[in-house]
């Protein structure tokens, strides 16, 4: 291993001043002189150094480098760039561990700015040194036939990052003065790993170079127009090219690279935060309100409020994928699909039976009514006589949809979906037995548009292709989940023949591509609440069937009550039980066999995390258990180290803190007065927390806030608000309510007791609560596959009455009473 150390790196006082921001204009001078402060102190921290190793190239094929000393370079950029060399020099350079130790002092001390500038020193330092050693590089073969390649570095161009392991493998095992982590994040950061390629006739490399042509992205100095994003997420670095003064959670967004945004980007929720490695500017006003000093000095900001003025690198917070709720409530009927398959054997035309041939075909299914379409009916004639009239039809109410010989249709599958606002389940269902095949479950993809109905109708109202967007997103999803399905299973799309739909009155708008602008206004009216049928193909789906919406309710009550009153067991009795859906709304029904009556509340946001401050969904690593009482007061989703807190989470830490006499009948925080929570509540920021665990990379603390609180509180109030007036609206005492139905995800891994203990839920209806799962997805998969339930759904929806609580004064009363907590 060889070393240059002998560089003398002169930084300047402009460079400093672009790499913060300012192209067009200067600091004021107290900024000028904390720069010429640094910059002259510079030589206390900086140690720069570059190690290198030069390596001959035994050859060049198959997208592959094969190096003498046995490294492997792989990929067609590495191997078209090294194409015609005969060696090679890896370079691992660094200015070593002393900056970044400086950098964070100064953000330990919230002295931001000097933080920033050393931070940037560092950057510009590690810069000038790997031009010096280019240009010894360069002098060394001056006056010979060989020439230099540009600097090739993994992660930078389209070289993949995993590749920098290789670099390392170049300088063997005893090399320890830099370390590369299992992610390929270098230790000390301010350090580089490159390759420079060698040979005769290749040119030397120039620094004055066309921008346009050159593959290093994120280069600050680049002239074309553009700048260069590099992100850094789930183990792997992208650059992305990017136009000055766009939002950077546009430019994630637009490259299908998730962040947590609720609001959709109005500063609002402050979850859409990223941690800023390059590139970082003083916090704004709306970091400040959503950020602890902790966040700030790490380099956390909101990605919504940040316009991309110059080269950056973000990094992404690692979270695993929502856990989605999929099994449901187990009923019995009779599986009698509206997609039936029929063995159809007809005598064939004769000049005494002269029927055509579809009137032909009418009369073997059973139906008069029997319609085609014209592609279909072109087929119809030359199928009967090539099967000598004896065929399969599959007919949906009264519409043939596949036509074969006998027994030429062996496999006849329907697939149930459930669009819920934070996931999408399907169910891929065998239509001639019931059974249940397979399940696929996922996010919904537009929750990057906003984690709630109305941050998702906003974005179609002010961006020009906003419904556009959004209904590509949901339709690719949908068609991604069935594709899935029938691959995993062996089958082949053409083989479903009717697709079911659950979900609120939004999501199925936007799957329809329906405007939904008029729901997020009085008087709350929808394009359409009815059962409706539509060809696969106008969905973008590659079945030959159609899909079936389920009908809903009212704006806010959608298909997806429908369908959980027809799964739940509500229409079983005279009785009256109630049906309470947490999800990212709450939707509450009470009703029985004769009569329903529904209203919603927008109670979700809270028990999802939206407003949280450390709120998370259903994730691995959420904190979905709180119990003050034991040594170790919560639990982790998979039992992973913990990243927030979910719904469930939520829900106790509320509990916990009402129980224990922390919080008061007014929601205020105040201080334990003793037992082993005594010193879990401290004061942050200026407000009262209860510190719950510690977030393991990082180290930033994972709290529950008086404002959490207070968020919770007028969730849950809503919530009983809704329960109790629709009891009194049916005159009811609880001793006659039968049943409590929870359904949804939160509803389903809540705590009862929690619930119970706050006031979500009267506490005289505890041990009348049963929990029903996915019952949106139950309803979907009885809609699919029987004629009966089907019809009874269009009556629920026919049925179903809707109480619109803003306009019922008795709504705010009980809502005001519901506020206070009364432990019990």
């Amino acid at each position: 291993m060889k070393i240059f150390d002998e560089a003398e790196l002169a930084i300047e006082q402009d460079e400093i001043v672009k790499l913060l921001g300012y192209k067009d204009r200067l600091p004021q001078e107290d900024v000028l002189e904390l720069i010429r402060e640094e910059v002259n102190r510079s030589g206390e921290y900086l140690e720069p150094v570059s190690y290198y190793e030069d390596i001959e190239i035994e050859r060049i094929e198959n997208n592959r480098v094969l190096l003498k000393n046995q490294v492997v370079f792989e990929g067609e950029f590495i191997a078209g760039k090294l194409k015609g060399c005969s060696r090679i020099t890896a370079v691992i350079a660094t200015v070593g561990s002393k900056v970044t130790e400086r950098v964070q002092e100064a953000f330990d001390q919230d002295d931001y700015l000097r933080g920033m500038v050393i931070d940037n020193i560092g950057l510009a330092a590690l810069g000038h040194l790997n031009r010096l050693f280019w240009i010894r590089m360069g002098e060394a073969i001056r006056g010979t036939d060989q020439g230099i390649t540009q600097t090739l570095s993994p992660g930078d161009t389209d070289w993949d990052l995993w590749e920098e392991t290789k670099i390392f493998n170049c300088f063997g095992d005893g090399f320890n003065q830099v370390s590369l982590t299992e992610s390929c994040l270098m230790l000390p950061e301010k350090s580089t790993a490159q390759v420079y390629g060698f040979g005769k006739g290749i040119g030397i490399a120039r620094q004055g170079h066309i921008c346009a042509e050159c593959s290093m992205r994120h280069c600050f100095y680049r002239q074309d127009g553009k700048v260069g994003l590099t992100v850094c997420h789930e183990g792997v670095s992208e650059v992305i090219d990017v136009e000055p003064g766009m939002n950077l959670l546009d430019v994630l967004r637009q490259n299908d690279l998730f962040v947590e945004n609720p609001c959709s980007g109005k500063l609002l929720c402050g979850k859409c935060r990223v941690k800023i490695k390059r590139g970082l500017e003083e916090p704004a006003e709306h970091d400040l309100r959503h950020l602890t000093k902790e966040d700030l000095g790490n380099g956390w900001r909101l990605s919504c409020g940040i316009c991309i003025k110059g080269p950056m690198e973000v990094i992404l917070e690692k979270k695993g994928g929502i856990e989605v709720l999929t099994g449901g409530r187990t009923q019995w009927y009779e599986v009698e699909p509206p997609a039936e398959r029929i063995d159809c054997r007809m005598d064939p035309p004769s000049v005494h039976d002269q029927r055509d041939d579809l009137q032909r075909l009418r009369q073997a299914c059973g139906t008069e009514r029997l319609t085609a379409g014209i592609e279909d009916l072109a087929l119809i004639g030359g199928k009967l006589r090539d099967n000598q009239f004896n065929v399969t039809a599959v007919v949906y109410r009264d519409q043939l949809l596949e036509l074969t010989g006998i027994g030429g249709i062996e496999r006849f599958y329907g697939v149930a979906v459930d669009i819920g606002t934070t996931t999408v389940a399907a169910y891929l269902m065998d239509l001639s037995d019931g059974t249940q095949v397979d399940v696929e479950s996922a996010v919904n993809s537009q929750r990057k548009y906003g984690a709630d109905v109305i941050s998702r109708i906003d974005y179609t109202i002010e961006n020009p292709e906003g419904l556009a967007v959004l209904r590509n997103s949901i339709r690719e999803q949908v068609s991604g989940m069935i594709s899935a399905l029938c691959r995993r299973n062996g089958i082949t799309e053409e083989f479903v023949y009717n697709v079911t739909v659950a979900g609120n009155t939004t999501m199925t708008h936007l799957l329809l591509g329906l405007p939904c602008d008029n729901i997020a206004q009085a008087p709350y009216i929808p394009v359409t609440n009815s059962a409706l049928e539509v060809g696969a193909g106008e969905l973008g789906l590659k079945t030959k069937g159609i899909v079936s919406i389920i009908p809903g309710i009212a704006a806010y009550v959608g298909s997806d009550i429908t369908a959980g009153i027809l799964s739940c067991g509500m229409l079983d009795s005279q009785g009256y039980s109630v049906l309470l859906d947490i999800g990212t709304n709450g939707e509450i029904a009470i009703g029985n066999c004769n009569e329903i009556i529904t209203c919603s509340t927008a109670a979700g946001p809270a028990f999802e995390g939206s407003n949280i401050r450390h709120g998370i969904g259903g994730v691995k690593g959420a904190i979905s258990k709180i119990d003050l009482f034991k040594d170790k007061i919560y639990e982790t989703i998979g039992g992973e180290d913990p990243v927030g807190i979910c719904g469930s989470g939520v829900l106790d830490a509320t509990a916990q803190l009402v129980k224990y006499g922390i919080v008061d009948g007014t929601g205020r925080m105040r201080e334990a007065k003793g037992g082993k929570h005594k010193g879990r509540i401290a004061e942050i920021d200026g407000m009262k927390q209860l510190v719950v665990a510690r977030r393991s990379s990082g180290g930033e603390l994972i709290t529950f806030t008086q404002k959490d609180v207070r968020e919770v509180q007028l969730a849950k109030a809503a919530i009983n608000a809704g329960i109790n007036l629709l009891i009194k609206e049916k005159e009811l005492e609880f001793s006659q309510i039968e049943n409590v139905y929870i359904g949804g995800g939160f509803g389903n891994f809540m705590n009862i007791e929690s619930a119970v203990t706050i006031g979500m839920i009267p506490r005289e209806l505890q041990e009348k609560i049963r929990s029903v799962g996915n019952c949106a997805g139950s309803g979907a998969k009885a809609y699919l596959l029987s004629k009966a339930l089907r019809s009874r759904a269009v009556e629920i929806a026919d049925m179903a009455r809707y109480i619109e609580l803003s306009a019922r004064k008795d709504f705010q009363d009980y809502y005001i009473e519901a506020m206070i907590f009364e432990p019990k």
